[in-house]
């Protein structure tokens, strides 16, 4: 076998968010003390809340083992209503797959414990000679393997911004909007309520630079929109009429240069390593805001200017951006279109295109452009509200298996909460504690270099209690049970759409294959029982 120790690590960050948290690691096999000491070393570390260290780049897993998988599958499906992502066999003549099309003990096969010797030299080798030439073989690849594990350090374990001059943009018109400072004021009077906003690392934000806006930005529409510092109140009515549901102030150009600001000073933070983590509290909101336009209450893209100044000026060479807003990142989508090194992964409704920002903007069949393809991932819901076992369905099957073999370096979230199910404008019905879940499930990636920027989110209680849980996720607390995580037919449909256009992309979405149905089970069982007795 060839499993790092770190991957221990991993498996225990991913069941760490079960069962409230309540989980015991019982030391069994092991015999290897180089690696077995450091396994447990990082799996007692994962067990603290610590980030684990980064795994390889997944490649194709080996033929064998995707066959195993697709048997346990295949016989555990008519049990899990969760295990719904593989079709049925048309005729099990026809299955491309005949390792499938058998049912356990397999033909020829004698197991040790059959003929078992009676005794075992305790001086026996732990590993076996045709395989390894020798201890000295084995010996140097673990310090190879040891060499490559990277313990990262920082001062503090989770960073918060937050600054007074982001409650400046206001709508001073007949109002109408959602999108309200008291969303910011909620959240960090939430924190500070439940202690974690003492726990936390608190980070100085900043105003962004003209240079800095242009990172995404245009220098005329960055000249126009400055402009409105001094405009009245007629003329402002005027130039914010000219973009689609937004309102401007004379603070807004103000505001939403600190919002970008705070947010590059958590990336600071992070790459740093000042902070292994950290969560800008920032309005207003930025994913819908393209290079030259304004929309969707967004001014400045600030998610989109953190991930391109972690490039300029931290040299990071890849980035996942995961955008969980309802609605669909078209501005994150379109500045990183044709960047193979930025890999934007989606979740959000569709309705097939009737649900803002409109059209064909999160469609599923998006990829990325020329030069990046493969690295624009849309999971568009469509047909009826989603909850919380859809969003972690999608995780499971689509968002951690591509964000794993792409291995980024540092992980952006899009954190908007208005799929929280008591927010009116998105009509979803997830809970607070999926976000800290999924939240949870990105900390094994990047080494735990992960920044949540916030995005969307109008309920004031709602919004502020899903900050919270992502906080939570990141000091390493326990976790709320996700009940009854059943994804809906409609939800698995959207994820096996997505999976349909990114297997062309990606070697480990390997999975979604046609498998036996119950009742060829039977028929395989039956025959398998008829060859026996005779």
């Amino acid at each position: 076998m060839e499993v790092t120790p770190s991957c221990f690590a991993q498996y225990v960050n991913q069941l760490s968010a079960l069962a409230e948290g309540k989980l015991c690691l019982v030391l069994e096999g092991g015999y290897c003390i180089k690696t077995l000491s450091e396994g447990v070393a990082l799996s007692l570390k994962a067990l603290l809340g610590d980030p684990c260290p980064r795994v390889d780049p997944t490649k194709r897993p080996n033929d064998s083992a995707v066959l195993s998988i697709l048997n346990v599958i295949k016989v555990l499906r008519p049990y899990w209503r969760s295990l719904r992502y593989q079709g049925d066999l048309a005729s099990i003549s026809l299955s491309p797959r005949t390792g499938l099309l058998s049912l356990p003990p397999k033909e020829g096969i004698s197991f040790y414990t059959h003929s078992k010797p009676e005794s075992f030299s305790l001086d026996q080798d732990c590993w076996n000679p045709g395989v390894m030439e020798s201890a000295h073989v084995v010996d140097a690849q673990v310090d190879e393997l040891l060499a490559r594990t990277v313990h990262r350090r920082t001062k503090h374990k989770v960073g918060l911004v937050y600054e007074d001059a982001v409650l400046n943009h206001r709508d001073t018109g007949l109002g109408g909007f959602e999108e309200c400072p008291e969303r910011v004021e909620r959240i960090v009077q939430t924190l500070k309520k439940t202690g974690i906003w003492d726990r936390c690392y608190h980070i100085q934000g900043r105003e962004a630079t003209d240079a800095e806006l242009c990172l995404v930005h245009g220098e005329d529409h960055i000249r126009r929109f400055k402009k409105t510092m001094t405009m009245g109140e007629e003329a402002l009515r005027v130039y914010q009429n000219s973009f689609k549901s937004i309102f401007l102030c004379q603070e807004s150009f103000n505001s939403a240069a600190w919002a970008v600001g705070c947010s590059l000073s958590v990336i600071d933070s992070i790459l740093t390593n000042q902070c292994q983590s950290g969560a800008a509290i920032v309005r207003p909101p930025g994913h819908h805001a393209e290079k030259n336009d304004m929309m969707g209450f967004c001014l400045f893209n600030n998610v989109a200017v953190a991930a391109k100044y972690a490039q300029v000026k931290h040299g990071v060479q890849r980035i996942l951006i995961i955008d969980w807003d309802i609605h669909h990142g078209n501005g994150i989508q379109n500045m990183f279109d044709n960047d193979p090194n930025v890999l934007f992964i989606s979740l959000h409704r569709f309705d097939n295109g009737s649900f803002y920002p409109y059209g064909g903007k999160g469609y599923h069949k998006q990829s990325g452009g020329p030069d990046a393809q493969g690295r624009t991932v849309n999971i568009a819901w469509n047909d009826g509200s989603k909850g919380d076992a859809d969003y972690i369905s999608a995780f499971h099957h689509l968002v951690l298996p591509l964000a794993y073999e792409f291995a980024p370096d540092l992980v952006i979230v899009a954190a908007g909460f208005d799929a929280e199910k008591t927010d009116s404008l998105g009509g979803y019905r997830l809970t607070p504690a999926v976000f800290g879940h999924m939240t949870r499930m990105l900390m094994g990636l990047a080494d735990g270099k992960v920044a949540l920027i916030l995005e969307g989110g109008y309920s004031l209680d709602g919004t502020s209690q899903c900050m919270y849980m992502c906080v939570s996720a990141l000091l390493g607390d326990p976790l709320p049970n996700i009940h009854n995580a059943v994804p809906s037919k409609s939800g698995v449909e959207a994820i096996c759409k997505t999976m349909e256009v990114q297997e062309a992309f990606w070697k480990t979405l390997l999975f979604r294959v046609e498998l036996p149905s119950e009742e060829q089970l039977e028929v395989i069982k039956a025959e398998k029982a008829q060859k026996l007795s005779t």
